[in-house]
């Protein structure tokens, strides 16, 4: 997997069991089975126990294995459309409110980045399929800075292409936020999407525009 999660089955059900919960809570530990399973990761650190349970001494660490566990579970139902996608990846995104990272947007970044789907076209077709826009944009935005690559035209697409029905969600800024930032990795892709809506400007696309300028002035910083 492209975020390098681990791969310790053990650690993987245990960080899914504790990302369930939206608090995040350390569990026990009552299996002698799945104590030995986690005992070297109690020993070298990358589990904590006190009286309250286990829990993990890196947050992103567990987010990744649950994540892990998560596809290796799920990813065919995943697969299966893309209203199915972002409407289960926000169910997870509900318990995960207000917090830096995330599983629905790490799994969703992961299935984009090994080109098992493209995000920003799944995207939109959830939403024309009838998905929340809301459902939609909540996912997106936990993933988006994860994704290792990005296609003009779908993204152009994604934010222009059904614009009258998702143009006063998007002008809330939940995902513009997230975007500019990471275009700045990317300017051949910033540079693209200006010239998209130069050639023929329209209301559509002009927050797109604005994001894309600020990107390329922050890849300049």
């Amino acid at each position: 997997m492209s975020q390098s999660p681990d791969r310790n089955s053990a650690l993987g059900a245990l960080a899914w069991r504790i990302c369930a919960d939206e608090k995040r809570a350390p569990v026990p530990i009552d299996h002698p089975d799945e104590r030995s399973a986690l005992q070297t990761a109690l020993d070298d650190g990358r589990l904590l126990e006190d009286d309250r349970g286990v829990r993990f001494a890196d947050e992103h660490a567990m987010v990744l294995a649950a994540m892990e566990h998560f596809l290796r579970t799920e990813t065919d139902r995943l697969l299966a459309s893309p209203r199915t996608c972002f409407e289960r990846l926000h169910d997870i995104f509900t318990r995960e409110i207000g917090k830096q990272h995330r599983v629905s947007g790490c799994a969703l970044a992961e299935l984009h980045n090994a080109k098992r789907l493209d995000g920003f076209s799944w995207g939109r077709q959830a939403i024309e399929s009838g998905t929340g826009v809301f459902d939609v944009l909540h996912v997106m935005e936990g993933a988006v800075p994860l994704f290792n690559a990005g296609d003009a035209q779908e993204i152009y697409d994604f934010f222009a292409g059904h614009y009258e029905r998702v143009k006063n969600d998007l002008a809330g800024g939940i995902l513009y936020v997230k975007l500019a930032p990471w275009l700045a990795k990317f300017p051949d892709l910033a540079r693209a999407l200006n010239q998209m809506h130069e050639r023929s400007p329209q209301e559509r696309s002009t927050s797109l525009y604005a994001c894309a300028l600020h990107g390329l002035i922050l890849h300049k910083l």
